[in-house]
């Protein structure tokens, strides 16, 4: 049953009308990253991780005439890093002017604690779901960054790599961009570092997709 409430558009404010539907309108939440679940979650119960590297190396070994001496396996490097790890509070708080004389949304009623506690909670993890979102993206790329854009850690720097970019200058018409593409592979093929794969998964871009469809 619709409610009938006092018309908040009538400037005499003495008019009912009646309430039917409520709208909600919510921002998007982007959840690619999660839907394809690359990233596995580990809680841990300390403000810091240490992650021990371990180098190995992989060659073709020569055949040697049968009694020769045999070669020698080449020892492998070890290190260990620590990252510590980023703290990222969000509050919120219920005062008495969000309940006190404030009709419950979509109905006439009065609003309960309950549901503004609800409706505040869902909000706050939504915010913490789409800032992990968004710094998993920002670990694809080798750089992570919070909310604010600082840069927390440089993949890059921290493990002594070198980062590998394709410039597929979508915006010449004679580019090869099956070349570009099989570049593309190639390079994540050159530094698996012992994985494998059977395809590759690309996150570009809609203005990149668009011109690379379009080219």
């Amino acid at each position: 049953m619709n409610a009938i409430i006092r018309n908040p558009f009538d400037a005499g404010g003495y008019s009912l009308a009646e309430m039917t539907q409520a709208i909600n309108i919510l921002p998007n939440l982007y959840t690619r990253l999660g839907e394809i679940g690359l990233f596995s979650f580990e809680g841990i119960t300390q403000r810091s991780v240490i992650i021990e590297q371990l180098d190995g190396a992989l060659n073709v070994l020569p055949s040697v005439p049968l009694g020769a001496p045999s070669t020698l396996a080449t020892r492998q490097g070890r290190s260990m890093r620590s990252f510590g790890l980023p703290w990222i509070p969000h509050d919120d708080v219920i005062l008495a002017t969000d309940i006190q004389g404030v009709p419950a949304f979509g109905g006439a009623e009065n609003e309960q604690l309950a549901t503004v506690m609800l409706r505040k909670l869902t909000l706050m993890r939504r915010k913490h779901a789409q800032t992990r979102e968004y710094m998993e993206m920002n670990a694809l790329r080798g750089i992570v960054k919070d909310g604010a854009g600082t840069t927390l850690y440089n993949y890059f720097t921290e493990f002594g790599l070198a980062q590998i970019s394709v410039d597929f200058v979508l915006g010449t018409a004679t580019t090869n961009v099956q070349g570009k593409v099989r570049d593309t592979i190639r390079a994540v093929e050159d530094n698996l570092l012992g994985e494998s794969m059977i395809s590759v998964y690309a996150l570009v871009s809609p203005e990149f997709f668009d011109k690379l469809i379009g080219h």
